[in-house]
């Protein structure tokens, strides 16, 4: 009995020092699931207090993001002619630990649609990287919950 609850209080106290922050976007019949951990921001560059800017610029992670959106882009099944990304916002977030990430925001516009309006939230690292874990296909229940 002692060894199950030192094992389950153990794999409750990884599983809280492993993930911090879960974006989760829905562009289209898609889930991007893009988890921030502490151990990645760890390992990236710190933003010295003595130093104006972040290690990662804005326009920076607009162009990391940028790219990472494409890729992601590139797995889903709809006419480009009609659907065009847009970027929404950039926003430079605390982490609790202490650690900064960027986080780039895009919209989906196209035809009228009636509920939630595609969207992708791509985190960028202070080290140029994207924290994008995997995309998936979405399920019905993924679509009535939202972010």
């Amino acid at each position: 009995m002692k060894r199950t609850i030192a094992a389950l209080s153990i794999a409750l106290i990884a599983a809280s020092i492993a993930l911090s922050y879960d974006h989760i976007s829905f562009p289209l019949s898609k889930v991007v699931e893009t988890p921030i951990t502490k151990a990645a921001i760890a390992n990236a560059p710190k933003w010295d207090d003595s130093r104006e800017n972040p290690p990662v610029s804005a326009r920076s992670a607009i162009r990391i993001a940028t790219k990472e959106r494409d890729r992601i882009d590139a797995l889903l099944n709809y006419d480009r002619k009609v659907w065009s990304w847009k970027l929404k916002a950039v926003s430079l977030k605390p982490f609790e630990t202490g650690g900064w990430y960027w986080l780039v925001q895009f919209e989906q516009f196209g035809p009228d649609i009636a509920g939630m309006v595609p969207f992708l939230h791509i985190p960028v690292l202070m080290d140029g990287e994207p924290a994008v874990d995997k995309v998936r296909d979405g399920t019905s229940a993924d679509f009535m919950s939202g972010p």
